[in-house]
């Protein structure tokens, strides 16, 4: 992973906590993503703001990407082949 590239991206959209935004999107928390540091300062902003978040994140990992997943505030739903295509809430 090209980490030098990847930190300019997050710099670019995820260097402050979202404003005049409804909702911030992030695809995604994975173990390469957690490589970075500035990308878990930043997710960690974005997740401490008002502003809704939704996410992709592995489904398995520590650190980082457990400490996400354990957070009071988040909601893990688990999109698979049989739910993925059923309308209203997965």
């Amino acid at each position: 992973m090209d980490v030098e590239s990847f930190e300019a991206i997050v710099r670019a959209e995820l260097d402050k906590p979202p404003t005049q935004v409804d909702l911030c999107i992030v695809d995604e928390i994975g173990k390469m993503e957690c490589l970075s540091r500035l990308f878990t300062e930043a997710v960690t902003r974005v997740l401490d703001s008002p502003v809704p978040v939704l996410a992709t994140i592995a489904a398995k990992g520590v650190g980082f990407i457990a400490e996400v997943k354990s957070r009071l505030d988040v909601e893990i739903v688990t999109v698979t082949a049989a739910n993925r295509d059923a309308s209203g809430r997965v």
